[in-house]
């Protein structure tokens, strides 16, 4: 049987959900150098790079929404 969503007294309150399939692609780049005796490295990430929005919730009123693309920066350094 297929499943038509939550119903009350044989009516559809609200169907059932599916998500389509979808890849993120969360690419990053690095640079490492050796400066004053330490080791300092800068990254920066890129988080869903192609903006895609998925409903990824499993409550028809409260949906999780996929996070927006990001830009991440970060600089370390090792002793």
């Amino acid at each position: 049987m297929n499943n038509p969503g939550n119903t009350v007294a044989g009516r559809i309150l609200y169907p059932a959900g599916r998500t389509n399939d979808y890849v993120l692609v969360n690419p990053f780049a690095s640079y490492c150098r050796k400066l004053l005796g330490r080791t300092w490295t800068l990254q920066l990430n890129v988080n869903n790079v192609f903006n895609l929005r998925s409903d990824q919730g499993n409550n028809w009123t409260w949906p999780r929404y996929t996070d927006p693309r990001q830009y991440i920066t970060s600089l370390s350094v090792g002793w």
